[in-house]
C-alpha cells in the first residue's frame, strides 16, 4: 500500500499488479485445479469399468474362499447326516458361521 499526495485528502492506493498478471495467476491455479479433477475422474472410470470388465472376464476379485471345494462338499455331507456345525468348523480350522452358510447356500 502507498498513500498519495496528489489530492487535498490522502487517499490509499493499493498496490496490485496488473490486471494481466493477476488474471494469469489465476487462470493458472484454476486450470491446475481443473486438471486434476479431469485426472481423479479419470482414474473413477478406470476403477469402475476396470472391474466391470474383470467380472465378465470371469475373474474372481475378492478375498479367497475359506474352504476348497472338497472342504465345502465334506461339509454340506457332515451338516446332513447332522452334525453340529461348530464341530465341523473345529475339523476343518473355520469359523462355525462360515460352515453355517453352507446349510443357506
Amino acid at each position: 500500500m502507498s498513500w498519495s499526495l496528489s489530492s487535498p485528502s490522502w487517499a490509499r492506493v493499493a498496490d496490485l499488479p496488473a490486471p494481466g498478471e493477476w488474471l494469469d495467476d489465476h487462470r493458472q491455479g484454476i486450470l491446475a485445479f481443473l486438471s486434476a479433477l479431469a485426472q481423479d475422474e479419470r482414474e473413477r472410470i478406470l476403477k469402475r469399468y476396470g472391474l466391470k470388465y474383470a467380472k465378465a472376464r470371469g475373474v474372481h476379485c475378492g478375498r479367497p474362499p475359506a474352504l476348497n471345494d472338497y472342504q465345502r462338499e465334506e461339509a454340506a455331507q457332515r451338516l446332513a447326516e447332522g452334525e453340529s456345525a461348530r464341530s465341523v468348523a473345529r475339523l476343518l480350522g473355520v469359523r462355525h458361521v462360515t460352515v453355517a452358510k453352507l446349510r443357506v447356500a
